[in-house]
């Protein structure tokens, strides 16, 4: 598609700033694993050692299954409500004539029609999409 043919110029100007971009988010996060397998209370260079203390000390800890048991009581709560506001207004707009259903409609169908309209910029990681739009 011609709207994703660059020159040579800035194409090699797009793949800079997707590397610096992919640098900026993921760097932080190796020195974390990094930080997590360090025995010292502080992380610090040259590396002193292999250690688990910190994953020991992590799944010892009682909060962490009170935390996980929160989770998965929200997340049953959550899909169920879901379940149900999503029955009952498929429900009143397929079978029901009322004041509002156009705007009811509009509302719970938006998130998706924007869905639909960009899904197709599935970005390869050098900043070029994969599929032309349709």
């Amino acid at each position: 598609m011609k709207a994703f043919q660059f020159n040579v110029g800035t194409q090699a100007l797009l793949y800079a700033i997707t590397a610096i971009v992919y640098l900026f988010v993921f760097v932080p996060l190796l020195f974390v694993i990094y930080a997590s397998f360090d025995p010292n209370e502080i992380m610090s260079f040259p590396y002193k050692g292999f250690s688990l203390r910190w994953y020991r000390e992590f799944f010892a800890s009682p909060n962490l299954y009170i935390a996980a048991g929160n989770s998965f009581l929200l997340a049953a709560l959550a899909g169920i409500c879901a379940t149900l506001l999503g029955g009952l207004a498929a429900y009143s707009i397929a079978r029901l004539t009322f004041r509002g259903k156009v705007a009811l409609q509009v509302a719970i169908s938006a998130p998706m029609v924007e869905w639909k309209k960009s899904s197709w910029r599935h970005i390869t990681p050098f900043g070029m999409p994969v599929v032309p739009p349709v």
